[in-house]
This record gives structure tokens, sequence and C-alpha cells, in this order.
């Protein structure tokens, strides 16, 4: 594999969550091609085994591990890819964002309710 230092990172990843005790399925979008060179994803240096879906796309099952934000990599070979600080701030804004959305349409329908009574 050949990448530029620094052009070559995790485009995405999917769930951006996932409970504790592991085994949910997670997604890593990249520039993943190589069917030839093993992928390995790590959470906070916990390798797990890791599936070329197709180019692009790596599938793994996430390792158990302690509750809050955990460093998510990719190695091939002698590359190492991570996440982006822009994209994992971005992806906390948009969840922060989603979640105050919900809470001000639950605190609406509960007044509204409260009204109606």
């Amino acid at each position: 594999m050949d990448y530029r230092e620094g052009t070559a990172n995790i485009t995405d990843y999917s769930p951006d969550w996932c409970y504790t005790e592991g085994g949910v399925k997670v997604l890593v979008t990249g520039p993943w091609y190589s069917s030839s060179s093993p992928y390995t994803i790590l959470f906070d240096g916990v390798s797990v085994p890791t599936t070329l879906v197709q180019s692009g796309v790596l599938r793994c099952y996430s390792p158990s591990h302690e509750t809050g934000l955990v460093t998510l990599q990719v190695a091939c070979e002698e590359d190492w890819f991570s996440v982006e600080d822009s994209t994992l701030k971005l992806s906390l804004l948009e969840r922060l964002e989603i979640m105050e959305t919900k809470l001000t349409f639950s605190l609406e329908q509960f007044c509204s309710w409260l009204n109606y009574k």
C-alpha cells in the first residue's frame, strides 16, 4: 500500500456509539481497496478482526470497552489511519443537535398535553 503522509484518513464510521459490552457491527469508510493487504481496526489500541466488505468499506465488531469515547484507528501493514479531529467534532455536534431537537420536541408535547388537561 502506498499512502502519502496526511492524505488518507477515516472518512466516516457507523454507528457512532455502541454498548460497552461490545459486539456491535461497525462499518468504517476510507481509502481501503487492497484485498491482498490485511486491514485491522483498533478501538483504543485493541485490534479486532476486520473484513474488507467492498472497496472503501471495512467491517468489524466492537470489543468491550469502558464508558466514554474511544480512539478509532485502521492499520494496514506500516500505515495507520485515524479519524480527523474535525470529523469527530462535527459528529459530536450533530449528535448534540439531534438530542436537543428531540428534547425540545418532547418538552413542547408535554407542555401541550398539560394545557390540554
